[in-house]
């Protein structure tokens, strides 16, 4: 005597169907949505911030930057700053970051950073790159 155990089809996995493929499309879309508008607030917020060099003294190994950080929004609030440190070429050696921390509204913070450059530098320039 022998047995069939084959007794029928299984159940296919959700995501290969077409409500699990809607899901996972809807899913990605809010997902996709969220980013795009965190992504737009971060950015208004960086433009509420305006960030001068006041001083750059490249000088052998060592980079001397200091910031003058000026919130015009209406909340305190902090920046992350991207340097580039250039020689006397423009030619670019190192990048650094710093953070000014608690900006008032519209008041104005000095950041300093001192940095160990990648290459001796006898004089240059430094430029921000990015104010996130």
């Amino acid at each position: 005597m022998t047995s069939d155990m084959s007794s029928g089809a299984t159940k296919p996995p959700f995501y290969t169907t077409v409500p699990g493929a809607v899901t996972i499309i809807g899913l990605l879309g809010l997902v996709t949505l969220f980013v795009w508008l965190g992504d737009r607030d971060n950015r208004a917020r960086a433009e509420q911030m305006s960030v001068a060099v006041s001083s750059c003294d490249l000088s052998g190994p060592t980079g001397k930057v200091v910031l003058e950080v000026r919130n015009t929004g209406p909340t305190t609030r902090s920046a992350h700053i991207q340097i580039e440190y250039l020689d006397a070429d423009g030619v670019r050696i190192d990048t650094d970051s710093a953070t000014a921390w608690n900006v008032p509204a519209g008041g104005t913070v000095k950041v300093e950073e001192t940095t160990s450059l990648d290459a001796p530098a006898p004089g240059g320039t430094c430029e921000i790159t990015s104010v996130r």
